[in-house]
């Protein structure tokens, strides 16, 4: 059956996001088997995380940089590692100047697939290309090749790493990697923006956080007529076990795609009846317990002071820009944001 919704999407956010390239249908794969992870679907993957406010977001990304970057300007080139869909970086080109450089790193092909074929049909030149985010280098024989011309390293002024990616990161060696490969990416006075689960997460004396919501598509995604579907996420279990020792919790994480079928009914009933004699029956599932590292803003600031690269980090407690949204506030927080200046 399918997950009962915990997050209200906005209707007209939803009808946005699902009828832009590579969101508005999802296509069973030939050998459905062949997907043994999450990020296998990128298809599902994005519409599940349709409801962020990218728009908003990167307003937000462009704010924090020009805040903290020396000098305070809009950059002109950004990097977004653990990029999944690459929507980010992608929202952020389409509205920048052609002149403007993004590129995306991810480990999983099919997220780099997937994320450069909605760059392609959008007209944005990104480069994405498959690489591990605690090591990777920009104009050497690394992941990213990319030179200007004069065989020189092409730096980039910001490089994000979002929607909690960091958490993948399951030690701290790992994430000293991810710094100092950002660190030789940035041109001097560059930023790199984390966002990463917000502490009160972390530490919970309760239930182990647990989230489930639904995400309508189709030709009708809010009609959900018969061949409709809902795409049902669930982040997070009540069985899922936290590690303290290691701060790693085995995550489960299930995608569900239940198809609408038209129950036999009165055909001249009106339309809206037959909107509600709709039967739903799960066609794809796809379930992955996926382990996740929760670092706390103390150990951030150790492993920024560790790398040496960076200033000490600022931390806001959420992707939006007016005005910023302090880490340590009680009612308006609910994600750590760590904003670093390359020396």
């Amino acid at each position: 059956s399918m997950i009962l919704s915990q997050m209200i999407l906005s209707q007209s956010l939803v009808v946005g996001l699902l009828t832009t390239p590579h969101t508005r249908r999802w296509i069973p794969r030939p050998n459905p088997q062949a997907a043994v992870t999450v990020y296998q679907e990128p298809e599902l993957y994005d519409l599940a995380f349709c409801y962020r406010d990218f728009e908003g977001e990167v307003d937000f990304l462009f704010k924090a940089h020009e805040r903290h970057a020396d000098p305070p300007r809009r950059p002109d080139s950004v990097l977004e590692i653990a990029a999944g869909p690459a929507r980010h970086v992608i929202t952020a080109a389409t509205r920048s100047p052609t002149s403007f450089r993004c590129l995306a790193l991810d480990n999983c092909p099919e997220m780099v697939a997937y994320g450069q074929g909605i760059a392609t049909e959008l007209g944005v030149p990104l480069q994405y290309l498959k690489g591990d985010m605690a090591d990777f280098s920009l104009g050497a024989d690394g992941v990213i090749e990319l030179t200007n011309g004069g065989g020189g390293a092409l730096l980039v002024d910001s490089v994000w790493c979002l929607l909690g990616s960091t958490a993948h990161l399951l030690t701290g060696e790992r994430f000293e990697g991810m710094l100092r490969s950002a660190s030789a990416a940035l041109s001097p006075g560059g930023t790199l923006i984390l966002e990463m689960s917000h502490p009160r997460e972390t530490f919970r004396l309760d239930d182990v956080t647990e989230e489930g919501w639904d995400v309508p598509f189709g030709d009708n995604p809010l009609g959900l007529g018969e061949g409709d579907c809902i795409l049902g996420i669930q982040w997070g279990s009540e069985d899922d076990v936290f590690d303290p020792m290691t701060q790693i919790k085995d995550t489960t994480v299930e995608f569900t795609v239940a198809r609408g079928r038209k129950d036999d009914g009165d055909d001249d009933a009106p339309d809206e009846s037959h909107q509600q004699d709709v039967t739903y029956e799960d066609v794809h599932v796809v379930k992955q317990v996926v382990p996740q590292r929760a670092f706390t803003p103390q150990e951030v600031i150790a492993l920024v002071r560790l790398s040496g690269s960076f200033e000490a980090p600022t931390f806001y407690g959420a992707m939006e820009g007016d005005p910023f949204v302090e880490a340590d506030d009680l009612e308006n927080a609910y994600r750590l944001v760590a904003v670093l200046r390359r020396k």
